[in-house]
């Protein structure tokens, strides 16, 4: 009974047309758009190349390592060249500085680079070193694709919300069926909620892979991880519907509004409408975004791509594993419960 009724799930979802399209073909669509937009604003706030001086000095020449440092920043064939540098001596360096043809200008001094412009003050015997902890340089608007991958997991509700009302007497003429049945409900609700967690997966498959080759969207090299938090975030997603389903006594309708009303405000919380918003809650209230299954799903994929260490990415996966146990218990508790007194 248990691989019948899997069997039968899958086929069920696999029918929906409306379900199939707000799980396999709205996020690509939105993805689609997400990319036209987010393409032309990267394109304005791309870096500029400035100009600014150096002083071309016997203390400069002895710098070989500075010599090579700002060759490789002004170099044209770079495509990170950050500097159009012009080398002069002081005198004509302030007069370009002067006459705003110049960002700056650096001078040794001692062995020693001050930096001079409008802004600043000379830097006199401070010692400066900027150091890179991140694994690569992580665009801003990718985490706008990580939102969008975190909703489709929760859009996988709607699957799992719609395999337990046809297992409710009060929502289907199936669920009339399963109540008078000699069946086991447990083992039809486990059937049930297995074969829209994998829908489900085939839906987020799907996106990951046109993200990742289609949009050229990075996720970096930990794929391994990448795959464990996208089934635990898909999951959680499914959790959430059969929660909606099993404790909402409301039409079928109604419950799929409250799956995706709860899905996209948890979408706007976790960045999608603008990462500000979720960096705001994150050093305000963080105790919201450690609730949110949406941010959890989204925070894992920034930090495999984005940290070295495992910390948070474990971090998030515990509370993903929290979320699913609490939607999980009270949904089964609840449906052990349901009784009619007529239909």
């Amino acid at each position: 009974m248990f691989i019948h009724n899997l069997k039968y799930t899958v086929k069920i979802l696999f029918k929906n047309k409306v379900l199939i399209f707000w799980m396999f073909a709205f996020p690509i669509i939105l993805g689609i758009f997400f990319h036209m937009a987010f393409e032309n604003i990267e394109k304005d706030e791309a870096l500029q190349v400035f100009d600014i001086a150096v002083i071309d000095n016997k203390e400069y020449q002895n710098q070989t390592i500075y010599q090579e440092t700002f060759k490789e920043l002004s170099d044209k064939k770079n495509k990170d060249q950050l500097f159009h540098i012009h080398f002069v001596n002081k005198k004509e360096a302030e007069q370009l500085l002067e006459d705003n043809e110049i960002e700056g200008y650096v001078l040794f001094n001692k062995q020693e680079p001050q930096i001079v412009h409008d802004i600043l003050q000379k830097l006199n015997n401070q010692e400066v070193s900027l150091k890179d902890t991140s694994s690569s340089h992580l665009s801003y608007m990718q985490i706008e694709y990580y939102t969008l991958i975190a909703m489709a997991c929760m859009y996988g509700g709607m699957l799992g919300l719609t395999a337990i009302n046809n297992q409710l007497a009060n929502m289907s003429a199936k669920g009339k069926r399963v109540s008078v049945s000699p069946n086991k409900k447990g083992i039809l609700v486990l059937s049930s909620a297995l074969g829209s967690y994998l829908v489900s997966l085939v839906g987020l498959a799907i996106l990951l892979i046109f993200l990742k080759f289609g949009l050229n969207v990075e996720f970096g090299s930990q794929w391994f991880y990448i795959i464990i938090l996208s089934l635990v975030g898909d999951l959680a997603g499914i959790s959430m519907g059969i929660f909606i389903a099993s404790v909402f006594r409301v039409s079928e309708q109604a419950k799929t509004g409250i799956n995706i009303a709860i899905s996209m405000f948890f979408s706007v919380l976790s960045g999608m409408m603008g990462v500000t918003l979720k960096y705001v809650i994150d050093k305000n209230i963080p105790i919201i975004n450690l609730i949110n299954p949406n941010n959890l799903i989204t925070d894992g994929f920034y930090a495999l791509y984005y940290y070295n260490t495992f910390n948070r990415y474990i971090r998030d996966i515990c509370c993903l594993g929290v979320f699913i146990i609490v939607c999980l218990f009270i949904s089964f508790r609840t449906l052990r419960r349901e009784q009619y007194d007529y239909i």
